[in-house]
């Protein structure tokens, strides 16, 4: 904090009280009969990304502002920790997906040692439990996020829950293209990576074309973002004989007109928050079929799609089936989509909540923190 006002941040960390600390940090807590096989290695780098992880330390022109807005739980409160400090700045967190949940997910997910596995996770899990503690107010893009939250130490008194909205005069009914107007036709924006779960859409397609063999899924979304989960989803895509019905489309930015290529929309995730991509198709009249993770359940009812478990393409895709081959079913869910978004997920709605909080925030009187010596920050 102050205290890199006046040294090198990077000259501190090579100090040996520091490599001294950690050492018997780790001895203490992470290395002995539960993890005997620590490297030594193992442990250099686990100091190394430490070093990397709390670089914004060293940031010493902090702006004094109003209010500190995090958009997850993790080390984004650090700039916002000397704010409160020096400025009495308050913080107001959003969590979107849950930070720890997804940290989790790839940090156990990854081939890591166990060594390194164990030190991300306490890392990960104390600055959460940091940034709930400071946190004036934590909003939710759902309440599925609450759980986490409690888990993790966090005030329910601080909890708030504001969905995310959308303009409903960009996303609204209108025409399928022509050149898509008889081919049965599922949607998906999303990114081309894990947690997307690609390569369960994939297999629902292959459930589909059982029934339908022209059915046509066209997924928009970063295919750069992990080459090697794009390299495995093409090969699963020529192993099902799918290379006429799954397309991998790229990259667009004019989403209101790709959910109404559509006759449906999927989503096949394994972790979210509040997607966008559910009530943007929800409010251009489009029904969804979605894995049940996250807010989903908040934002698609049984009036207006389907959800099913993740990673069940056989769910999935007889869902998608049943709105394919149902005309009535899918033209009323898509009025109801409609519907529930103009009563609940519009813009308008969502910028008036967050003004109110920032309103109630920045009335609440600070006292400015001189800070001038580091007992200060105990």
């Amino acid at each position: 904090m102050v205290y890199f006002e006046d040294y090198d941040y990077k000259e501190t960390i090579r100090n040996e009280q520091v490599w001294l600390t950690y050492r018997d940090t780790l001895a203490k807590f992470i290395i002995g009969e539960r993890n005997p096989d620590a490297s030594l290695i193992d442990i250099t780098i686990g100091l190394r990304w430490i070093y990397r992880f709390l670089i914004p330390l060293a940031i010493v022109n902090i702006p004094k502002v109003d209010v500190s807005h995090l958009t997850l739980s993790g080390f984004p409160v650090i700039p916002a920790l000397i704010a409160n400090y020096k400025y009495g700045t308050p913080i107001i967190l959003t969590e979107h997906g849950v930070f720890i949940r997804e940290r989790l997910l790839a940090i156990n997910n990854s081939e890591y040692p166990y060594f390194l596995k164990s030190l991300l996770i306490r890392f990960s899990e104390a600055i959460t439990r940091l940034v709930y503690h400071k946190a004036e107010v934590i909003i939710s893009v759902n309440k599925f996020n609450q759980k986490w939250e409690k888990w993790y130490g966090a005030d329910p008194s601080k909890f708030r829950i504001i969905y995310n909205g959308i303009d409903p005069e960009v996303f609204k009914p209108g025409p399928k293209p022509s050149h898509l107007k008889d081919i049965p036709t599922v949607v998906a924006l999303a990114r081309i990576f894990e947690l997307k779960d690609i390569l369960t859409m994939i297999r629902s397609c292959a459930v589909v074309k059982r029934s339908i063999p022209e059915v046509q899924y066209l997924v928009y979304g970063d295919n750069d973002a992990v080459p090697e989960y794009t390299k495995e989803c093409l090969e699963l895509i020529a192993e099902l004989g799918l290379q006429n019905n799954f397309k991998l489309m790229g990259p667009r930015n004019n989403p209101q007109e790709v959910f109404l290529e559509g006759d449906i929309s999927i989503l096949t995730s394994i972790s979210e928050g509040f997607p966008y991509t559910v009530i943007e198709s929800m409010g251009c009249g489009i029904p969804v079929v979605s894995t049940d993770v996250g807010g989903v359940k908040e934002a698609l009812d049984d009036s207006c799609g389907f959800t099913c478990k993740p990673k069940d393409a056989e769910e999935i895709g007889n869902n998608v089936l049943k709105l394919l081959l149902d005309d009535d079913l899918r033209k009323s869910m898509g009025r109801n989509a409609r519907e529930k978004v103009l009563n609940n997920f519009t813009l308008s709605k969502f910028i008036g909540e967050y003004e109110a909080i920032y309103d109630d925030i920045v009335k609440i009187p600070r006292a400015k923190k001189k800070l001038t010596k580091i007992e200060d920050f105990s």
